[in-house]
């Protein structure tokens, strides 16, 4: 369970043999419950857990939850994040994928992907840019998004999907990190700062077309 207070978001989490102890649940499973704590602290979300006992005397329950979250007000509306398994790409999104990979040997450096809204855009970019990274290719990123609210959601998809594949990358609003996760509007106001090689690596969320008569 995920709780949004404004001090940041909290993790609660239940604890046992049965969920955590590798002999019980084999190696595969505890591998896949360190993906996801590993996850969930990469996205700055606190982790709790308490025992099914515990839980199960729900006012002493509460009473902790309380103390930790704060008074009610304190709470916020919060995306709800599942953490718990590795993204699989659909069929099209892995065609998408191997043919920017396939004209980039090739040597093509520039990639226009148009597709409808909802298809998972931003999942082809985060899965070309993992490729990117591991063939040693490409250090420094820029993703350029519309909107400060796009900005976070995206920050919060890469920090979850380089965590599972182990790659340690810095990664945030700033053009100082390994991946800068930046709006249009503010680079245009501070391209001037970079050097023209600053970037080994740009992708233009949402880029607009225009057809001129």
């Amino acid at each position: 369970m995920e709780i949004g207070t404004r001090n940041g978001k909290i993790a609660v989490e239940k604890n046992g043999e049965l969920y955590h102890h590798p002999i019980i649940i084999g190696k595969e499973r505890y591998k896949k419950q360190l993906v996801k704590q590993n996850s969930i602290v990469a996205n700055n979300i606190k982790i709790f857990r308490w025992s099914l006992e515990g839980m199960k005397a729900k006012d002493s329950f509460y009473e902790e939850l309380r103390n930790i979250t704060g008074v009610k007000d304190n709470l916020v509306r919060v995306q709800k994040l599942n953490v718990t398994r590795k993204i699989k790409l659909f069929s099209h999104q892995e065609v998408t994928v191997n043919t920017i990979a396939y004209e980039r040997e090739h040597g093509a450096t520039n990639f226009l992907v148009v597709l409808p809204t909802g298809t998972g855009k931003t999942e082809i970019y985060i899965a070309d840019m993992i490729n990117e990274i591991k063939k040693g290719n490409i250090n420094k990123i820029l993703v350029l998004v519309p909107q400060v609210s796009i900005r976070s959601q995206t920050i919060d998809k890469i920090k979850i999907r380089l965590s599972e594949e182990g790659i340690n990358k810095s990664i945030g609003n700033n053009l100082g990190c390994d991946i800068a996760v930046v709006t249009s509007s503010f680079i245009s106001r501070r391209y001037y700062e970079l050097e023209q090689q600053h970037f080994d690596y740009i992708v233009v969320d949402d880029a607009v077309i225009l057809g001129l008569n």
